[in-house]
């Protein structure tokens, strides 16, 4: 059963708890259907909601529109209060015949509770949960589930396993679950030119790229009767403007008199504002009275848009807008601007950079031709040289491109411009190293457009004394961070002030920051030219190297805080926590390798170490290494040096590069022997035992993890014994000694499993699941492989979730299917291929002899058709099929 601490009447639990939330599907529809009865539809629902909530003990946390957020202390309330709400709105006589379905995702987290409200990676899932369902459906994830069968189920209510499902912008594939509810439905589907009508809106030059998402939510929005002002913000060059006008003319049919662009940027006098609405109306003044009064009178009956563009200069006359609006029931404005209006009933709608995709990621050419920055910048290429293509010798550096230019519009455009006299790949290497290369000379493009700088120069020059400090300091961020940790580096121990949070959320206000939910948290960012030119200021000043120092001394803190628990079975949030930050990180390592002393650049990547191993980032951590032994050859601190040598021995192991490893693994032995702590000397006797041993280049490696695994006993270090272990039982099986190997797993899978260490979990199951196979037993080598492969694809272990699918191939070569054995190492091959990788020796000894076993089951050419067909399927098609050996039994 979950647990919560006790608190008073009326406050939110905390602990573990039960998160629900609510929506209706098809709530827009509905809306145009209902016309004014919908508002009525909306309360009783929320009523009906309510009331199943309350009757079962949960706390309603919020709601917004047609969704409901609640809370529970026990996941069998909350299914209770799920099923009541369905068995509710099912009887419930809605007007006009209409028919509500409501969809409900549940989920058992520990959300933080910050201002009465949850916030968190957990509020997060349980959103994205909800919303992947169909009306009338309840989900829960896989915390949800376990906790109420723990619980007990509901008479009447059964749980029903759907599979694995991955969610948008979540890192972790989620297993998701329904309800099936005795009398009620339980077959659910599985888991979008302008006109005659008054308008101002020229056609414009170049086509609409992108947004497709924020075009339809848009057009929802402007049609509830409730938004009747609409902000869209963001940076300069941010594409609010085009946007703003792709919005009209979609609308342009629900507005009867019509839709009007009324531009404000040579505008400084808020005063002229009235005036320019209506010389764009053809509305004249009026003797006796004033601008504003004439627009009210002949406005009262209007059912029109108005687009207000750049009112940021000019954000004294918002009130005027407010009372415009007040004087009409059918007048609506859609205002652009750098910084929201700050008025009574205002929706503020952030306008973020075009989707580009990450550094380094080798997409197909399909895949980065759906990103909207891509595609902007390829159609203003094509704009003149319409024979222009992306193909495999230019896609690296227009995704490079794009990703450099934060996905900015503005941005993108000139860059795009210049591809009239340079290729891709040299327009990169200029933007590399010149800040001008963006610059353009039309005469008809606004002055602070002309350069990225000039644009962000113009926005700086309208901050004040203090904001220009925050805004350089803010510049020491890379990839976004917290208020909390802006506020805790800004310390009046490094002499800055503390009372940060009025400057962030002014500088947010002004576009200079960009505001965003991250995991379910609310973070703050630059875009990366605006945080370049704010560090140009920063490093002009005298405290840039104080500051850069306390910045990596919090990310280093940071990162030792989370370390321990980065392979246990919570590293979940943990995992995208660093992810993340991963930037701030970065930048710490860029710091510290440069620093006298190594002692930030040891701590930062051994806490960073436990992370790169399980989630592969060898390269990124390998580069840091070849950085940090530079540094380490300058310093004379044999600590900080033995630390470094023995973070990098450990990588290049993992990496496969046992020769590379024993030299920094033979350093860290010898300088932490001289040192003396006990536990520093058994884990580097261990790794170069292993190093050795493998290498053959140390005759008594063996025996050195031996006397590792016996000092770590003596300490009482269970997570090294564990290690010693594994490694013994590694060196035992390369020997042929299985049974001693089976011991030593045997033993370091208690070890791990008691720790909550899942990816050596993962590793000792995979192993053993070879021993079954070996002992003829499939069905013992399918549940080990089985488990191995669900926390290898919860957890996102790559190599695990391969490794497991090759395991279960064996099963089905073990149980006469060689056809589905053949798929399967197909499919595995194919994985493997994908991310360039191979298995260590010792498992690809194993694929070999099974894919052999294999071939002697099927006729030559049945396994290449079964081996090609396998090769065809998705990761999720292979898992599918390696899982479903559970229900089967040996054929024939």
């Amino acid at each position: 059963m979950t647990t919560t601490t006790s608190l008073p009447t009326g406050s939110l639990p905390t602990g573990t708890v039960t998160l629900f939330i609510s929506d209706v599907v098809g709530s827009t529809l509905l809306l145009r259907a209902l016309g004014d009865d919908y508002a009525a539809v909306l309360d009783r629902h929320r009523q009906l909601i309510h009331a199943a909530v309350s009757r079962h003990r949960g706390h309603e946390v919020s709601t917004h529109g047609d969704e409901v957020f609640a809370a529970f202390t026990s996941s069998r309330d909350a299914v209770e209060a799920a099923v009541a709400t369905h068995r509710a709105v099912a009887a419930e006589q809605w007007a006009h015949g209409a028919e509500l379905r409501v969809r409900i995702g549940l989920h058992a987290g520990r959300p933080r509770l910050h201002e009465n409200n949850y916030v968190g990676l957990d509020v997060h899932r349980a959103a994205r949960i909800s919303a992947a369902g169909n009306g009338g459906q309840v989900l829960l994830s896989k915390e949800t589930a376990e906790d109420l069968e723990a619980a007990g189920l509901p008479p009447d209510v059964t749980i029903r396993e759907i599979g694995w499902h991955r969610l948008k912008d979540l890192r972790y594939p989620e297993l998701l679950f329904d309800l099936v509810v005795t009398g009620m439905t339980s077959d659910f589907p599985p888991l979008t030119s302008l006109s005659e009508r008054p308008n101002n809106l020229q056609r414009p030059q170049t086509e609409f790229v992108g947004r497709s998402d924020d075009l339809a939510k848009l057009e929802e929005l402007l049609l509830n009767d409730e938004a009747r002002l609409v902000t869209l913000t963001g940076t300069g060059g941010a594409g609010k403007t085009r946007l703003a006008l792709a919005v009209g003319a979609r609308l342009l049919q629900s507005f009867r008199d019509g839709v009007f662009q009324v531009s404000l940027t040579a505008l400084r006098d808020p005063q002229l504002v009235m005036p320019a609405v209506g010389q764009t109306l053809g509305v004249p003044e009026l003797p006796g009275m004033s601008v504003l009064e004439t627009l009210e009178n002949r406005l009262a009956t209007s059912e029109m848009l108005l687009i207000l563009d750049n009112f940021e200069q000019v954000l004294a006359a918002a009130p005027q807008v407010t009372e415009l609006l007040a004087g009409s029931t059918r007048l609506k404005a859609l205002v652009t601007s750098r910084e929201a209006l700050h008025v009574r009933g205002e929706h503020v709608w952030p306008v973020p950079p075009l989707r580009f995709p990450s550094n380094g990621n080798q997409l197909p050419l399909g895949e980065l031709a759906q990103f909207d920055s891509i595609e902007l910048f390829l159609t203003r290429v094509r704009n003149f040289k319409p024979d222009f293509e992306l193909t495999a010798d230019n896609a690296a550096a227009i995704s490079e491109l794009c990703a450099r230019l934060e996905g900015l519009p503005l941005a993108i455009e000139l860059a795009a411009s210049r591809l009239a006299v340079l290729t891709p790949k040299a327009l990169l290497d200029r933007l590399t190293t010149r800040d001008d290369i963006l610059s353009v000379r039309q005469q008809d493009v606004d002055q602070r457009h002309q350069t990225i700088t000039n644009m962000i120069d113009w926005s700086y020059e309208l901050l004040s004394e203090q904001e220009r400090l925050l805004f350089a300091r803010l510049s020491v961020f890379a990839g976004g961070f917290t208020v909390d940790a802006a506020e805790q580096m800004c310390t009046a121990e490094a002499g800055f002030d503390p009372e940060v949070l009025e400057g962030l959320q002014s500088l947010a206000s002004k576009s200079l920051l960009v505001s965003e939910t991250v995991s379910g948290e609310p973070r703050l960012r630059m875009l990366e030219m605006i945080r370049s030119y704010a560090s140009r200021k920063l490093d002009a000043s005298p405290d840039a190297d104080e500051l850069k120092e306390c910045h990596a001394r919090h990310y280093t803190s940071l990162a030792e805080e989370m370390a321990p628990e980065l392979q246990g079975r919570g590293q979940k949030e943990l995992v995208v926590r660093v992810l993340d930050d991963a930037d701030n990180f970065r930048t710490a390592l860029a710091w510290g390798v440069t620093q006298p002393s190594a002692d930030l650049t040891g701590r930062l990547m051994t806490a960073l170490l436990w992370f790169w191993i399980p989630h592969g980032w060898f390269t990124e951590g390998l580069s840091w290494a070849q950085r940090a032994i530079e540094q380490a050859e300058k310093i004379e601190s044999e600590y900080e040096r033995a630390v470094i040598h023995d973070v990098v021995g450990w990588l290049k192991i993992f990496a496969g590069d046992y020769a590379g490893a024993l030299p920094h693994c033979r350093e860290a032995l010898e300088l932490f022997s001289k040192l003396g702590n006990e536990s520093d000397i058994a884990r580097t006797k261990m790794t170069l035992g292993i190093t050795g041993a493998v290498t053959e280049q140390i005759e008594e490696g063996p025996a050195m993890i031996m006397e590792a695994l016996e000092m770590y006993q003596a300490q009482g270090d269970n997570h090294g014994t564990a290690l010693a272990l594994i490694a013994l039982g590694e060196g035992a099986r390369a020997g042929g000694d299985k049974e001693t190997a089976e011991e030593c797993y045997l033993s370091a899978l208690d070890f791990v499993v008691g720790m909550g260490n899942v990816y050596w979990q993962c590793h000792m199951l995979h192993n053993l699941a070879h021993f079954r196979l070996h002992d003829g037993n499939w069905k013992a080598a399918f549940d080990m492989a089985a488990e191995a492969l669900r926390l290898g694809e919860e957890y996102g272990f790559p190599m695990i979730v391969n490794l497991s699918v090759a395991a279960l191939g064996g099963v089905a070569v073990a149980r006469g299917d060689g056809a589905l054995a053949a798929r399967l190492f197909g499919a595995t091959d194919k994985q493997l291929s994908d991310l360039g990788a191979v298995f260590e020796p010792l498992d690809l000894a194993e694929l070999e002899q099974n894919t052999e076993a294999a071939k002697n089951l099927l006729d030559a050419a049945a396994f290449a058709a079964a081996f090609a067909e396998g090769r065809g399927w998705t990761l999720d098609e292979a898992i599918a099929a390696a899982s479903q050996q559970a229900e089967l039994s040996t054929p024939g």
